[in-house]
């Protein structure tokens, strides 16, 4: 392509500035042209007005002196005008000569500013020759994923273009042991620990990257020993706490991993940033939906899940139970043991039906000392054995409070079917009730069925 002086901008306006800063010269130029000419003339006329006249002329002398007066007081006017002319040219000239001052300036730092830029304009294909617009994708890709399995595949894809030529992987901390456990790798594969504990990593025991370039370093020990190859531990951070590991192994030994220091510390922050919302997140979703004293999930959430599984049911032409638990005189053994032991107590034996339950089952807090359950796709005979399990399984609990030995608790069920008992959620939960009365009427510690009357299921 032909080179052109205008193709930059700063051309253009140092042209402007220099067509306008001769402009301004030709008119000072000419208005002081003017000035003096209106000064001789003044001055013209000033002596002739001091003059003597004849006194044949004196008629003559009197209109003429009118007339000059008129003149000189149109030459003053004028000369006024000019001069205020002159300084507006003036300032002018000077506010070009500024400008263009300033743009010659300007256009000689631009190639001093671009010629330090270039050598970091290196190919992605690079080691360490990450931009700016790889990590603002990565961080909207991390910001819009809907969990953790979406944003470890984030990780795994970006990594193999941020880090180049080398490997890795990704370990994050498990609650509540405290493990880092292998979440994603990339790379060629290597013989990588599933998971270690804190104190096995460099990083996370000093609370900074560290790098182990060779033999002479101490390398981490949750690596193969002897290390196959130089690594690069960086702590994963997020709100104050240690969420996870990033490794970065330079298996071709190209000695690249003291240059992708910067860029592995911008990488694991951008993570650390995105799992702390995502944890935010889940925090947010488990308060609005679970109950705080249980863990379970909370009334609402089973009244809406309920009529959606209703739903689902109808359609399919599937089965559905409804079973609300309570504990058998539960306000006794708080009364006995106390508030506190009695909320233990609680939370124990909702967490022991919680882990009973299928994955697709709900176990929500109902009321005090009452569990509902929602058995989607179950045939009675089915959630009549699952209850009676549970049942057994209670009663089998044996529960301690701060070394004290608390007495052992029973609950009782209340069953209803879809369709045969309701159709509607309302209707499910009124006949499970019912039938929960029934069941502590006729005994506790039992399962009763809506409509069975005092048998016992």
């Amino acid at each position: 392509m032909q080179w052109s002086p205008w193709r930059k901008p700063q051309n253009l306006v140092i042209a402007a500035a220099v067509a306008a800063l001769l402009g301004m010269s030709w008119l000072a130029f000419d208005l002081s042209a003017r000035v003096a000419t209106s000064n001789d003339a003044i001055s013209a006329l000033a002596d002739a007005e001091g003059e003597g006249a004849a006194p044949a002329e004196a008629a003559r002398a009197v209109r003429s002196k009118a007339q000059r007066r008129q003149a000189l007081h149109r030459l003053r006017a004028q000369l006024d005008e000019d001069l205020l002319q002159l300084k507006f040219a003036i300032g002018g000239a000077m506010a070009g000569n500024m400008l263009l001052l300033l743009f010659v300036v300007l256009d000689h730092r631009e190639p001093m500013r671009a010629a330090p830029a270039q050598p970091a304009a290196r190919r992605r294909d690079q080691p360490g020759a990450a931009g700016p617009a790889l990590f603002e994708d990565m961080s909207k890709l991390l910001q819009s994923a809907s969990d953790y399995a979406d944003a470890y595949q984030v990780v795994q894809r970006c990594a193999t273009e941020v880090f180049a030529g080398c490997s890795g992987a990704l370990y994050i901390a498990q609650e509540p042991a405290g493990q880092f456990e292998l979440s994603a790798q990339w790379g060629q594969s290597s013989d990588r620990s599933s998971s270690f504990a804190p104190a096995d990593c460099w990083a996370i025991r000093r609370g900074e990257a560290y790098l182990a370039a060779g033999p002479a370093d101490m390398a981490c020990a949750h690596m193969r020993q002897p290390p196959l190859a130089p690594s690069l531990c960086v702590p994963v951070m997020g709100q104050g706490a240690a969420l996870g590991v990033l490794l970065v192994e330079d298996h071709a030994q190209s000695g690249v991993l003291e240059s992708m220091r910067a860029a592995a510390k911008h990488f694991a922050g951008q993570i650390g940033l995105a799992l702390a919302n995502m944890k935010l997140r889940e925090t947010l979703r488990n308060l609005s939906v679970r109950d705080t004293d249980t863990g379970l999930f909370n009334r609402r959430y089973m009244e809406e899940s309920l009529k959606r599984e209703i739903a689902t049911a109808q359609r399919k032409s599937r089965p559905l139970a409804v079973a609300i638990c309570e504990l058998n005189q539960f306000e006794r053994f708080k009364a006995g043991f106390g508030g506190d032991a009695g909320d233990f107590a609680l939370r124990e034996i909702a967490q022991l039906i919680n882990k009973q339950i299928r994955s697709s089952d709900i176990a929500c807090r109902y009321g005090k000392g009452q569990i509902a359950l929602v058995f989607p796709e179950a045939p009675l005979e089915g959630v009549v054995m699952r209850t009676n399990q549970l049942r057994e399984a209670v009663f089998a609990l044996d529960l301690e409070h701060f070394g004290r030995r608390l007495d052992k608790l029973s609950v009782s069920f209340g069953v209803a079917l879809f369709p045969q008992h309701g159709k509607t959620s309302a209707e499910l939960l009124r006949q499970a009730e019912a039938a929960l009365a029934g069941a502590k009427e006729f005994g506790n510690n039992r399962v009763q069925i809506a409509g069975a009357g005092a048998k016992q299921a």
